[in-house]
């Protein structure tokens, strides 16, 4: 190679160089004007009030998307823009894409100058642990807020006001009365302050219903009478343009407030003399009750519900029977209701879909950086498949566990038996039967029922190993299948079972007993071992019941 070609290659390489280096300069110079340019559209965009009506909403929430998917945008923008989608979704009522799209905003906003916006997220999340009574969750949102920017450095007023109020809710629930009328005060204040006639009046309503809380717990009725009168006939109340935005933050605690504020008016009007003319007001103001239990009925408000009726029951008994089974058939249904959806376990679900939305985020972000078209590909093969494994799974789940008793359900139970009979290996089977089941649901009724099934589905819970599997076979029919290895315990785990459930105690009836009926069998391959159990507790159902029959054979 002569230096002259030499020469030729090092200057063309050179030249490669600086056309890359000029072109990657230019689209970085592409890139910055293009989101100093959008951000005066986003704002445009966040600025516009969103409409109720659906279509408008599907119509809003494509383009809000369609800005975040394909235009360079600032982190501040695109965290705005996200929680833009997010309140869209919560207006669609897709709780779990509404507290994604929060993850969204929260990771973007985290990392831009954008301090209110970051808090005001914060301040959503507070929110919805203060209405799911998880109060030092909501103690940890605030918190963050606080630590992001202090609240009287907020500069958005109508964020400002937010974070007062959060803090008024927060301190009222704790019964912190004193700390909590000096915030709501506080952002009743901030809101004078603000001028553009769209969210003031909004805002006034939801800190004055918790101001009228306040003044009922310390025995302000006048004040508290003062407000709930003055939005009896408001249209944040009344009208349903207004009711799906303004239903937790206003209508919930409004009618909960009134709620007491009538049923502790009547209890305090009449002395113990006085106790019939009592009992006849306590059972003219129902109505409010009823109205106030079919507002969280229709909305998904249980927990409210609940807590309410609680307080009621305990401060302002009745003495009508009728009165006092219509509100214990009430709390029963709730208590029910809340133990079948599990609810105890919704915060953690909702903090695992934030967490996972901020994780997804930055690693989207990271590998965009080192090589966007390469890596956004691989990103959303990633994703899609993580969806599609959560969704597998998802169904997976669902589809092997019963949802009342929480052991595996009958159609898990034939997969697993044909793969231990194809493995030709020894096993056992236990099928047991509630005894007089039906009499159990036509007597005390089918929520105590589920009771009952809830309370075996423990006691077989208890009895799982790794060689002892628990399912509902169907009714009030259970079985366990039991490996090789247990089959020596087989009688004994079944009388457990048996004298266990022969021994609970039921809160519907103290004295009540409920039995087992019980059968053994063991077999393997194509021994028909379930049939041969199913016999054996046939014996024991036509031989005074409350007992276990069979024994384990060496086969």
């Amino acid at each position: 190679m002569t230096k002259r070609l030499l020469r030729k290659i090092l200057i063309g390489v050179a030249i490669a160089i600086a056309l890359i280096l000029f072109v990657r300069i230019a689209y970085l110079a592409y890139v910055y004007v293009e989101k100093r340019t959008n951000h005066t559209k986003v704002q445009q965009l966040i600025d516009q009030n969103l409409t109720y009506e659906s279509d408008a909403l599907d119509e809003q929430l494509s383009l809000a998307l369609d800005w975040i998917e394909n235009r360079n945008l600032a982190d501040g923008d695109k965290g705005k823009l996200c929680e833009r989608v997010s309140l869209i979704y919560q207006l669609r009522g897709e709780e779990m894409s509404y507290y994604r799209y929060l993850g969204y905003a929260l990771y973007y906003l985290s990392q831009s100058d954008e301090k209110d916006y970051t808090v005001n997220i914060y301040l959503d999340l507070a929110n919805f642990y203060l209405n799911n009574y998880s109060y030092e969750s909501a103690q940890q949102m605030v918190g963050s807020a606080m630590n992001v920017e202090p609240f009287e450095e907020i500069e958005n007023l109508q964020i400002k006001s937010y974070a007062y109020r959060i803090q008024g809710m927060l301190y009222t629930l704790r019964g912190e009365y004193e700390a909590a009328e000096e915030r709501l005060n506080k952002s009743l204040e901030v809101l004078a302050l603000s001028d553009t006639g769209v969210f003031e009046e909004a805002y006034a309503a939801m800190a004055e219903v918790w101001l009228a809380r306040v003044y009922f717990e310390t025995g302000r009725r006048g004040e508290c009478g003062l407000i709930i009168a003055k939005y009896e006939d408001s249209p944040l109340l009344t009208q349903d343009i207004f009711r799906e935005i303004m239903l937790r933050d206003f209508i919930i605690p409004y009618e909960e407030t009134k709620c007491l504020f009538i049923v502790s008016g009547i209890w305090d009007k009449f002395d113990d003399v006085n106790t019939v003319e009592r009992e006849k007001e306590l059972e003219a103001s129902s109505e409010f009750v009823e109205d106030f239990i079919n507002i969280c009925d229709e909305n998904g408000y249980e927990k409210h519900e609940l807590v309410t009726l609680l307080r009621i029951q305990n401060d302002y008994p009745t003495q009508k029977i009728e009165l006092k089974e219509k509100m214990y058939d009430t709390l029963n249904r709730l208590y029910t209701r809340l133990l079948d959806q599990q609810n105890i376990k919704y915060s953690d679900i909702i903090e695992s879909q934030i967490m996972e939305s901020m994780y997804e985020m930055s690693r989207y972000e990271a590998s965009e950086k080192t090589d966007r078209s390469r890596i956004s590909a691989s990103i959303f093969v990633i994703l899609g498949f993580m969806i599609l494994l959560a969704f597998v799974l998802w169904i997976v789940i669902n589809n092997s566990y019963d949802g009342l008793t929480q052991v595996l359900n009958r159609r898990q139970f034939d997969r697993n038996l044909e793969t231990i009979r194809k493995k030709k290996r020894e096993y056992g089977i236990v099928m047991m039967d509630i005894d007089n089941f039906k009499k159990v649901n036509d007597v005390y009724g089918h929520p105590m029922g589920d009771i009952v099934l809830q309370r075996l589905g423990m006691i077989l819970a208890k009895e799982e190993s790794p060689y002892v599997q628990a399912y509902r076979y169907g009714g009030e029919e259970f079985v366990l299948i039991l490996k090789k290895e247990s089959l020596g315990s087989a009688l004994s785990i079944a009388q457990r079972i048996r004298t266990t459930m022969e021994h609970e105690t039921w809160d519907f009836d103290p004295k009540k007993v409920i039995t087992l009926s019980l059968g053994i069998a063991c077999g393997s391959g194509d021994d028909d071992v379930v049939s041969m159990a199913d016999e054996k507790l046939y014996i024991s159902k036509n031989s005074g019941k409350n007992r276990v029959t069979g024994e384990i054979k060496k086969v």
